[in-house]
């Protein structure tokens, strides 16, 4: 398993490497505010980024949320919550 500061490291990468589609996101989110618990477009949008790393979103979560289950490995790991 790599370490804390080596998961990090790929963490800070892979953020680089998609920062403009990640500012787009925010963008989009930002120019289209939305009322809490009313985030509609705003959770199509997180649901539809899931699908295309390939996850299988799971949506209407306390209205509005959207979680997907990401695995990996083969023993227990860190979590991750966004």
């Amino acid at each position: 398993m790599p370490s804390r500061q080596e998961l990090k490291q790929r963490a800070a990468e892979v953020i680089d490497h998609h920062g403009q589609e990640l500012i787009g996101i925010a963008q989009t989110i930002l120019e289209h505010p939305e009322p809490g618990f009313r985030e509609v477009k705003t959770g199509k949008l997180v649901a539809e980024k899931m699908r295309e790393l390939g996850l299988a979103p799971r949506t209407g979560i306390a209205l509005t949320g959207v979680k997907a289950v990401v695995s990996g490995g083969a023993g227990p790991g860190p979590t991750v919550g966004v």
